[in-house]
């Protein structure tokens, strides 16, 4: 609990910066889905061909070569955008690049989106609610939320680096690293409802949109 309120005063304070790393997250999904619009045809026509044979895998029964992930591929797909800001909030140097991590991700959750929308109209919408944006909507934060703490803890080390400061960071050090083994467990638990409901779901989905 005290690690919890801890973590509310951090986010709190720093709402500028969390607002910030928002509106490039948005930007990037904005960008994403316009991305869509300059496929070539051939591109399209590659990518439309992977998702039909995906479609018709998962209508067959052939989960095993249509969406049959396993927990490692999921789990390890996760955690390496948390690992990485984190590294990056260490790092000091390397914190400007967490934003760019942020429109990275926004790029990858746009375009997905953009390119079942464009491709299957409403039929696309329903297909990416299911398989797209459940595990976002707890990944999403995550990345946000860790993004907000490594800027903060960044900074901090900055700030004591120039003014000389004689103060040990292993406390803030610690708190930072016990942060992110939270995000990684909820990370996990995300990763077996992906492995386990998502086919299960995919698959009542793809015959609604074949039928």
């Amino acid at each position: 609990m005290q690690l919890l309120k801890q973590l509310k005063q951090i986010w709190t304070s720093q709402m500028p910066i969390t607002i910030f790393i928002c509106v490039l997250f948005l930007m990037g999904a904005i960008f994403g889905a316009l991305m869509v619009q300059s496929l070539s045809l051939e591109q399209e026509n590659a990518l439309m061909s992977d998702f039909a044979t995906f479609m018709q895998n998962v209508l067959t029964g052939e989960a095993a070569t249509g969406y049959s992930p396993s927990f490692m591929h999921v789990f390890s797909s996760h955690i390496t955008w948390i690992v990485l800001i984190y590294v990056l909030g260490i790092s000091v140097i390397g914190f400007p690049l967490i934003f760019i991590v942020n429109f990275l991700k926004g790029i990858l959750v746009g375009f997905s989106f953009g390119f079942l929308m464009e491709q299957l109209s409403w039929k696309g919408i329903a297909f990416a609610l299911v398989t797209v944006i459940p595990q976002n909507l707890v990944v999403i934060p995550i990345i946000i939320l860790g993004s907000v703490l490594a800027v903060t803890f960044s900074l901090s080390l900055f700030r004591s680096l120039v003014m000389n400061r004689k103060s040990s960071p292993s406390q803030p050090l610690l708190l930072y690293s016990m942060t992110y083994l939270l995000f990684a467990s909820c990370l996990f638990v995300v990763a077996l409802l992906e492995v386990f409901l998502t086919p299960v779901l995919t698959e009542w989905i793809s015959v609604m949109i074949k039928s």
